[in-house]
């Protein structure tokens, strides 16, 4: 059973998600866990070694096995990659003294101040299991892994883990498609999933409009269904809705484990609608069920070459072979 993150505080953009992430853990007393992907931001990394160097102070990093340089040290720090290449760790997560959580979409680079991003910062029972979550994968125990991913999922908290077989992101995603009612919004820098598009067709069949939106810069990946109903809800995470984030596979060849959030909580959702709109997020009603997006200086041939030459950042098109709509980001 997924449950619901509940009064978690939204924090919009990949600037303020570093200076987060920075305060958290100069914060931090006596123990942090993390999920990195890279890190290569220098007041993050400043932030890491100054809390390393605490006495007695603990730390336990999953890393990215293609990024697995931190610059990192410290007596109490322990490391491990997820898995070997071609496993891929594009979770993003922090944990302070078992009690203060974060999840972001935001890469630590430099390039992520000026990317769209959106990061949950919560505290309790969610950042006690988030912190499991990491600990149990620093572990490398794929048991321990299954059963964290599952409590971490009851307290909204969701991961494709594929080493441990845990599917609660794709989970999360399916339901939220197929419980919509009224409306869906889907933003996301990849949309390429055959089983996602079928769920969408579906919703949209049973009379739900279905919004696909485009922002320049856009690095997070959103759905919310029925803002406006008394039940709402939530997800953002690091998995693009693609087959090799949702189901694995994949052009890539690497097997990624990402990490979301889900809410039904009406406030943490109004502030992720919020936050869409800060980014000057374009929401269009798709006509078809197959949105695709287009990322800067991708060629795919046919009508949509002239587009990609344009070279803006984001594009969404809709429909296949000559069905297509051209919407450009702002």
């Amino acid at each position: 059973m997924i449950g619901s993150l509940d009064g978690a505080r939204i924090v919009n953009g990949g600037s303020n998600a570093m200076t987060e992430i920075t305060n958290m853990v100069a914060g931090a007393e006596s123990t942090l866990s993390a999920e990195v992907f890279i890190m290569k931001e220098q007041a993050v990394q400043g932030s890491f070694q100054s809390t390393l160097q605490k006495d007695g102070f603990t730390a336990e990093l999953l890393l990215d096995p293609e990024n697995s340089t931190t610059g990192l040290k410290g007596a109490g720090l322990t490391a491990n990659t997820y898995g070997a290449s071609p496993h891929k760790n594009h979770a993003k997560s922090l944990v302070t003294d078992y009690t203060n959580g974060l999840v972001t979409t935001a890469a630590i680079n430099d390039r992520t101040h000026g990317r769209k991003d959106l990061t949950a910062v919560f505290q309790g029972d969610a950042a006690r299991a988030l912190d499991e979550l990491t600990r149990a994968g620093v572990a490398d125990d794929t048991p321990r892994m299954a059963a964290a991913a599952l409590d971490a999922a009851s307290h909204g908290i969701v991961v494709n883990d594929p080493r441990s077989g845990s599917r609660y992101l794709t989970k999360a995603v399916y339901d939220m498609v197929d419980n919509s009612r009224e409306t869906l919004h889907i933003a996301t820098k990849r949309y390429e999933s055959p089983e996602l598009e079928a769920k969408v067709a579906a919703a949209k069949a049973r009379g739900v409009k279905v919004y696909t939106g485009a922002a320049a810069s856009l690095h997070g990946n959103v759905m919310v269904a029925d803002m406006a109903t008394s039940e709402p809800s939530a997800y953002f995470g690091t998995a693009h809705f693609s087959k090799r984030s949702l189901t694995g596979g994949g052009s890539s060849g690497r097997i990624s484990r990402e990490l979301g959030i889900f809410t039904r909580d009406p406030q943490a959702v109004s502030q992720i609608d919020q936050a869409m709109s800060e980014m000057s997020m374009r929401w269009t009603e798709s006509r078809t069920a197959t949105p695709r997006v287009l990322p800067k200086g991708l060629i795919i041939g046919g009508a949509a070459t002239a587009v990609a030459a344009a070279g803006v950042g984001a594009y969404l098109l809709f429909g296949r072979g000559g069905d297509v709509e051209q919407q450009q980001a702002p």
